[in-house]
């Protein structure tokens, strides 16, 4: 299957499984930054209360640097991996201490923040900015393994960068990049449930950071 071929299929295909939550509601820089750092190693139906308590006890991003750690480790508990809460907290002080409050821009200066790896400070530059940046997750990594490397089940292995290339090929092209993600998210994760999570079996090969 060539690039242009793939891309306007996952495209339509996205948009039929589609899945709806708060986050994908809106382009507020602070509101995907708090998502994309629950969602590390979260399943989404976890996160979304979670979500929504935050965004109603922390509605910008001053009121959260401004609360006690300990107020916003209380309404993190029960998510998993505290730290994480910390880090949000710690994350918040430093944007509003350095940048006036507003989210960089720029992965190199995201990844500066604690707790934000390459992953996140991307997937954050993506939805939030529309910025065409490269990365690599599991359901995007089903998508690309079940169309471009099915013949290398059990073999030598898919490796991210392989991915990544593809990637790229896609992203020069005349493509919205929100949506382009979102798209590629939700065909994953239909792929997932219909065919199984091949991305995590043996013949994937994964360097991608997750923090």
């Amino acid at each position: 299957m060539g690039i242009t071929a793939f891309r306007d299929l996952v495209l339509s295909e996205g948009s039929k499984h589609y899945r709806k939550m708060p986050w994908r509601e809106t382009a507020n820089p602070y509101r995907i930054l708090l998502s994309e750092v629950m969602l590390q190693q979260t399943q989404v139906d976890r996160v979304v209360s979670y979500y929504n308590a935050f965004t109603r006890t922390f509605p910008s991003i001053n009121n959260l640097a401004n609360a006690s750690l300990t107020q916003v480790l209380s309404l993190w508990s029960g998510l998993g991996y505290n730290r994480r809460g910390k880090w949000l907290h710690e994350s918040a002080q430093k944007i509003v201490r350095e940048f006036s409050g507003e989210i960089p821009h720029s992965i190199n200066t995201l990844t500066e923040l604690p707790g934000i790896g390459y992953n996140t400070a991307a997937a954050i530059c993506v939805y939030a900015f529309n910025k065409p940046e490269v990365f690599v997750e599991t359901n995007i990594r089903t998508v690309y393994i079940h169309y471009f490397f099915k013949n290398r089940v059990n073999e030598s292995g898919v490796h991210d960068k392989e991915i990544l290339a593809l990637q790229t090929e896609v992203l020069a092209q005349n493509v919205n990049p929100r949506i382009w993600y979102l798209s590629l998210m939700d065909y994953g994760a239909f792929l997932k449930k219909t065919i199984g999570n091949i991305s995590q079996k043996k013949h994937s090969l994964s360097q991608a950071e997750h923090v």
